[in-house]
C-alpha cells in the first residue's frame, strides 16, 4: 500500500480505525470529530462507528488515496461506492 494512502476500518471494538500518514492539516481536521482518541499500540485514530463521522472523514480526505476496509451493508452514503475492500481516489 502506498505510504501516502489514508486507511479506514472496522477496529475490533466496533469502532473505526485510521491510519494516515502525518500531516499536520489533516490532525487539525480531524481534531474537530468528537470521540476520536490515539492508539499508540497500533499507532491508529479511533473514532466511533457512526454514518456521520464516515462522511466527515470522506470530506477531510475527499483528494486523497482511500483504503477502505468496511462492510458494503453498513454504510450507504450517497455518492460514494462501497465494497469489502478497495482503494478509492475521489
Amino acid at each position: 500500500m502506498n505510504p501516502n494512502t489514508i486507511k479506514i476500518t472496522n477496529s475490533q471494538s466496533g469502532k473505526i480505525s485510521v491510519t494516515l500518514p502525518y500531516n499536520l492539516t489533516f490532525i487539525k481536521r480531524i481534531k474537530n470529530i468528537k470521540g476520536y482518541y490515539w492508539n499508540s499500540e497500533q499507532k491508529c485514530l479511533i473514532f466511533p462507528h457512526s454514518d456521520k463521522v464516515i462522511r466527515k472523514l470522506f470530506d477531510i480526505f475527499k483528494d486523497k488515496n482511500i483504503w477502505l476496509d468496511l462492510l458494503a451493508s453498513e454504510y450507504k452514503i450517497s455518492g460514494f461506492y462501497f465494497c469489502t475492500e478497495g482503494t478509492f481516489k475521489n
